[in-house]
Parts: structure tokens; C-alpha cells; sequence
């Protein structure tokens, strides 16, 4: 598929197209390049990639600690299949050259560490039951100036952190 995908500038072409919005002022972040987009995009619908934040909101939305439990055992689970793929993509990329190949490369090598962390922190609050100290918890894997805010106290001011929802007991 990756290789046929090489050959499909126009499609690439389409997605770019889809991607940039007229008339609105460039803000915040660099998004993915449209080749990514279009590549991630296949690969979510390949893989059933939906799962994660289908498993995210039936946590959100399920009653009793066990029911819980479980889902976050499926969503640990999806997550360390999706981080799996993604090191097994970035070892392909090894070979590829060009600035865009770099940049996913750099983008990849700084998120694996932190999927997981999050994988870590989750199977260790939820499934082990352990208390995670604030100064390690991840807040917010793409908001660095993230905080922990526990009853209107900001409790500590984190570089990174995961956005599954929380474990409550039911």
C-alpha cells in the first residue's frame, strides 16, 4: 500500500487541498504534512483505529469500578497496539530520506517515550490500583504547560500528559 501511495501525488494533492482552510490566520502548532494525514488516515480505517476513543468514552460513561477496569484494559491494550505499529513504521523510515521523512521521524521519536508513559501511568493507577505522584503524571500529551488541577488547586505544572478520562470509583 505504501508503495502504491508513493505513486498518488495527486491524491496527496486532494488532501492538502482539504487541509487548508481560506481566509482563517495560522495559529498554534504545525499539523502533519498531507501525506502523513492521508497515510494515518488509511491506516486508521485499516486497523480500526476508532477503538481508542470509543474505549475513552465508555469509561467516561460506564458505571462500577470493575466495568471500568476492564475497558481501560482494552484501551491499554489498543494503545499499545497503535504505539507497536507506529514503532514498526518509524523503523521503516529509518532507510527513507528528505526533510519530511525527518520530521515525522523527529515527531515519532518524541511521542513514543510519551505513549508509554501514559500506557505506564494508567496501568499502574487504574489496574494496580497505586497512587501516581503528581510531579509524574502526564497531563496532556500535546499541551506542555499543562496543570493538575484537583478542587479548584493547581497541584503541580506538568511537561506532558495523557487525555484518557479518569478512573472513579463506581
Amino acid at each position: 500500500m505504501s508503495q502504491w501511495l508513493d505513486g498518488q501525488s495527486g491524491l496527496v494533492s486532494l488532501v492538502a487541498g482539504d487541509l487548508r482552510r481560506q481566509g482563517v490566520r495560522e495559529t498554534g502548532r504545525r499539523g502533519l504534512p498531507a501525506e502523513s494525514v492521508l497515510r494515518c488516515a488509511l491506516l486508521k480505517q485499516q486497523r480500526q483505529l476508532r477503538l481508542a476513543k470509543k474505549r475513552a468514552r465508555a469509561i467516561e460513561y460506564s458505571r462500577g469500578h470493575d466495568k471500568k477496569r476492564q475497558l481501560y484494559r482494552e484501551l491499554i491494550a489498543a494503545a499499545r497496539a497503535s504505539r507497536a505499529e507506529l514503532q514498526a513504521v518509524a523503523a521503516g523510515l529509518v532507510e527513507i530520506a528528505g526533510t519530511a521523512a525527518e520530521r515525522w521521524r523527529a515527531e515519532v521519536d518524541h511521542y513514543l517515550p510519551l505513549i508509554a508513559r501514559i500506557i505506564a501511568q494508567s496501568q499502574r493507577r487504574v489496574l494496580d490500583g497505586e497512587a501516581v505522584p503528581a510531579d509524574e503524571k502526564l497531563v496532556s500529551l500535546f499541551e506542555p504547560h499543562a496543570d493538575i488541577i484537583v478542587k479548584g488547586v493547581v497541584r503541580c505544572s506538568t511537561d506532558t500528559s495523557s487525555t484518557w478520562p479518569p478512573a472513579r470509583a463506581g
